[in-house]
């Protein structure tokens, strides 16, 4: 894009634009900025024949390869091969309609209307004489007026059919320019116009031969040309020729006229007032193809298009800019200072000093200008020196320094005292008028010296490179650097606010800022546009202003004291640059002034190309966002309609979504950030670009948002919205996760029936081995108890009695021998007592003969009898509760509860109880001694054996014991299950 100006002043009555299109290069105006598309930046061909603005804010263009929408960034054609409706690609205008739609003349194919996105096309099937050469344009009803072959034509909404009009009552043929206008056609009565649904007739003063071109002006002025090579213009009903000037230019090439002095309230952020102009004057332009469009939007920008050289957008400059074209001596502009007679002081780095005032410049004192100040005496000091002006010239006077070349600010302070700074350090005028040096051995903090400020203490700030200094009235000097909290050691501009507050600009560090000996740094992570600040100014309304290498920037000041206070965390700065009007938008630093603020409000500042001078007054303070739309979505590179819901349907997994801010005035700043609602947790800040991309997006319903913003603005809240549905694979649906969770939980159930079963079998298989074995171990002992009672036993008692035979014969077998006998037979009875013993122990006898309940009594008897606890038992019958080969089992529970109380429990007491019915056998062993001592496990007591056999009978084991309270032994046994 191009930005033009022109130094000429802009009158601001001047309200009427005249433009004559074909060459737009040499119409240079002052406070208009223009830019330019081709296709070489994306518009299809270079022919923009019609423009139109859609009622959501697109820019619509008709050229000679379809009709184009524009955002202010891109272009997007349509054309026959993409869009239904329409039949032709080359269009020859646009006529805007009040309802928000358009209508667009094709060359050969009817005439294409646009409406809520939608495309038809009418031919001489829907009633008009002719597919060729249509001109029309809509009346304030809405009601549209078509004139081809020769005739006009109305549109019918009822029956959506053109009905042709008479010829009589409607005698027009020929459009008037631009396209859209209306009709005329001239008589010897005169010329007739049928304008927007009016008509009107004006007689023609004799001796006028009219040529064929007429045109209208937004404001309804006619322009003519005569067949004499004169022009004429007719204005509220009157005729009037034209000066030979204008009619040499109007005669040339056909032109364009707009009226800006027209009501717009639906404008926004309209540029500075007055810069409409006439953007040529008679001759200004070679002799070119021209063509007829024009438009002006809701925002105020006007738009230019031409046969061969693509679409313009003129707009107010929100920066002025004064350099070489304007009369200044150079281009690289360093200090800038205002005198009090209203003077700007320009010094440059090699060109000398220019003086600006009254709109001219005048130039002198040649060479390298590094500081301008001036004293409350009047004189002008430059680089260190004081002059006087006499005849316009400076006249050089006593009292200087002498040698300027290290001198970069002039500064006097409060009292009238002169500081000067440079590269050696800070010196200070004497009352004898000889300079007191002060440097870093002095205090300072360094010895380059950038930039002065008064204190309101009386003291002095100075700073430059290697931080930042104070002078105090009574000498003693401070200093601050990085190490002190400073953003940077390199200091460049120093203002102090009406609160006492100390701002600080650095070249690379940022913003700082110092109250009460504490400072605050702002960069660009806290908002700052730029880590340089070349000169701070504050306007009158807040901001302060700061100058950097990449244009300047404003911050709210209170912003920034909440910043410092804690109550907010980031500041917003609001950037101006070449789309504002600066030429070139690196500004200059380091030699001062860097900047002033004049009388009247405005900002100056120092740039690499001239002056750019900002009115904070006409800058909007809080630029409303732009309205945002979500233009496309593809799947998999496939379009989707955006009317309607998004569906992803299995398979599908790359989702492209293009939307657009709708601001026409810098539009490549627009800043957006969106979010699918569902997916992603926060919003995606993508800065410039318009297009989010989602790959496997989970099956689900989501929303997708997005938002926009200027660069120097809020965020629309407003958002952008689009419902995205994703449809899950058959894989991925509710009854096919069932029926794999129900397969899954069959696998594993039927993998833990197996194992249980194994379980079991592995259980029945120990039960019965354990069964075996203790049926084994049982009928063992039952044989061995057989044997030692009935063959040992019996052998031994015969032994006995053939020893008792002895002793009874014991008086006349001697007494030696009848002690030896009556020995043996002790011996034998004490032997046979220990083989029943034995072989009560290893099946009792009672058991088998007197059954279950007897023996259980017997042995029960036995222990209380042995061991003098009292045992206190309530025993069932229970004679056959047990099959027989198990009774033994339960026998053997009992004895192993005896023993351990006996053995163990130092009880004095027990009880026993057997109870039975028909499903159950319990048997409840309680006892008062010490319990399970600490450390001594249950296997100590063989409650293993106790467990197992248990298990044998299908009982349940339940153990209580508490050191000192004896135990309690619960076991049930489920007679059905055994």
């Amino acid at each position: 894009m191009i930005h033009l100006s022109q130094a000429a002043p802009v009158p601001r009555r001047l309200l009427k634009v005249t433009l004559l299109l074909p060459c737009l290069a040499t119409a240079l105006a002052q406070g208009v900025v223009v830019d330019h598309w081709t296709n070489e930046n994306g518009l299809p061909v270079n022919s923009v024949l019609g423009i139109c603005q859609a009622p959501e804010g697109y820019l619509w263009l008709a050229t000679y390869d379809g009709l184009v929408r524009f955002d202010g960034v891109r272009f997007v054609p349509f054309n026959k091969s993409n869009s239904d409706g329409i039949l032709s690609d080359r269009f020859l205008g646009l006529v805007c309609g009040r309802g928000g739609g358009f209508w667009a003349p094709a060359e050969e194919q009817g005439l294409t209307h646009y409406s809520k996105g939608r495309f038809r096309t009418y031919t001489e099937r829907d009633g008009v004489d002719s597919n060729y050469s249509f001109a029309l344009t809509e009346d304030e009803a809405g009601d549209l007026w078509v004139l081809t072959g020769n005739r006009v034509h109305g549109w019918d909404r009822r029956t959506d059919r053109f009905v042709p009009l008479d010829r009589k009552e409607y005698p027009y043929d020929h459009p008037l320019q631009p396209p859209g206008a209306g009709f005329y056609s001239r008589d010897a009565e005169g010329l007739h116009v049928f304008d927007h649904g009016r008509r009107a007739d004006y007689p023609i003063p004799p001796g006028w031969r009219l040529a064929d071109d007429v045109t209208r002006s937004l404001d309804g002025t006619l322009w003519l040309k005569l067949r004499n090579g004169a022009a004429a213009e007719i204005s509220g009903g009157r005729w009037s020729l034209l000066p030979p000037d204008r009619a040499a230019w109007l005669n040339r090439d056909s032109s364009i006229a707009l009226d800006s002095n027209r009501s717009n309230s639906s404008k926004q952020g309209p540029g500075p007032t007055g810069w409409r102009q006439t953007l040529s004057t008679p001759g200004a332009f070679p002799d070119m193809p021209n063509r007829r469009a024009l438009f002006e939007d809701r925002e105020g920008n006007i738009w230019l298009g031409t046969d061969a050289y693509g679409l313009y957008r003129l707009r107010g400059r929100r920066i002025d800019v004064l350099s070489v074209e304007d009369g200044l001596v150079d281009r690289n502009i360093y200090p800038i200072f205002q005198s009090n007679d209203g003077a700007v002081w320009i010094g440059t780095l090699g060109k000398g000093l220019d003086r600006y005032s009254n709109g001219r410049f005048t130039t002198s004192l040649p060479g390298v200008i590094k500081s301008i100040g001036e004293d409350r005496e009047g004189r002008l000091w430059v680089n260190g020196d004081p002059y006087r002006q006499l005849n316009g010239r400076l006249i050089r006077v006593a009292g200087g320094l002498g040698d300027p070349s290290g001198v970069r600010v002039t500064h006097e302070d409060r009292r009238g005292v002169m500081w000067l700074g440079g590269s050696d350090g800070l010196r200070r005028k004497e009352a004898d008028g000889s300079w007191q040096l002060l440097s870093k051995k002095d205090g300072l903090a360094g010895n380059d010296i950038e930039a002065i400020a008064d204190a309101r203490d009386g003291g002095l700030w100075a700073a430059g490179m290697g931080g930042l200094s104070y002078v105090g009235e009574d000498g003693r000097i401070r200093a601050w650097t990085e190490q002190n909290g400073l953003p940077s050691n390199h200091v460049r501009a120093l203002y102090e606010d009406s609160a006492g507050v100390l701002w600080v600009g650095t070249y690379d560090g940022g913003l700082g800022r110092l109250e009460g000996g504490h400072i605050t740094k702002y960069s660009v992570r806290e908002g700052l546009f730029d880590d340089g600040v070349f000169q701070i100014l504050e306007d009158g309304r807040g901001n302060l202003w700061f100058s950097c290498n990449r244009g300047i920037y404003r911050v709210n000041k209170q912003e920034l004291n909440d910043f410092a206070a804690g109550r907010i965390r980031a500041v917003t700065s609001f950037r101006y640059g070449r789309q504002d009007g600066m030429r070139n938008e690196e500004c200059n630093g380091g030699f001062s002034p860097a900047g002033f603020k004049a009388p009247d409000g405005r900002l100056w500042f120092p740039t690499q190309d001239g002056v750019a001078i900002v009115d904070p007054e006409k800058i909007p303070l809080a630029p409303t966002p732009p309205p945002v739309l979500i233009e496309s979505v593809s799947i998999d590179n496939g379009a989707m309609a955006v009317d309607q819901p998004i569906r992803l349907h299995p398979g599908q997994e790359n989702l492209e979504i293009q939307y657009t801010g709708l601001r026409l005035s810098n539009s490549s700043q627009i800043q957006f950030k969106y979010r699918l609602v569902g997916l992603d947790r926060d919003w995606v800040d993508v800065g410039l670009r318009r297009t989010a991309y989602y790959q496997h997006v989970p099956p689900g319903s989501y929303v997708f948002r997005v938002t926009a913003a200027m660069a120097d603005g809020p965020w629309n809240d407003q958002a952008a919205e689009l419902p995205i549905v994703v449809l899950p694979a058959y894989y991925q649906t509710w009854w096919f996760e069932g029926l794999v969770a129900l397969a899954l939980a069959s696998l594993v159930w039927w993998y833990w029936r197996g194992r249980v079963r194994q379980w079991e079998a592995e259980r029945a298989a120990r039960q019965a081995f354990s069964r075996q074995l203790i049926a084994s171990q049982e009928n063992e002992r039952k044989r061995i108890a057989g044997e030692l009672h009935d063959s040992l036993g019996q052998r031994l008692v015969v032994i006995k009695n053939q020893a008792l035979l002895v002793l009874q014969r014991r008086d006349s077998l001697g007494a030696w021998f009848g002690e030896r006998m009556e020995a043996i037979s002790t011996e034998i009875s004490e032997a046979v007592r220990e083989v029943k013993e034995i072989s009560y122990d290893l099946r009792p006898y009672r058991l088998d003969r007197l059954g279950l309940t007897t023996a259980l009594q017997g042995m029960i008897e036995t222990a209380a009898n042995s061991s003098g606890i009292e045992f206190e038992t309530e025993i069932d019958n229970v004679d056959a509760v047990l099959p027989g080969q198990t009774e033994i089992n339960f026998y053997r529970i009992v004895q192993e509860c005896v023993n351990n109380i006996l053995r163990h429990s130092h009880a004095t007491q027990a009880t026993i109880r057997i109870k039975h019915s028909a499903e159950r056998l319990e048997l409840v062993v309680n006892d008062n001694g010490r319990g399970f001592m600490p450390g001594i496990g249950y296997q100590g007591f063989g409650l293993a054996g106790i467990r197992e056999r248990t298990q044998l009978l299908a009982g349940k084991l339940d153990l209580q014991s508490t050191a000192g309270h004896g135990t309690k032994v619960t076991i049930v046994i489920d007679l059905l299950s055994i």
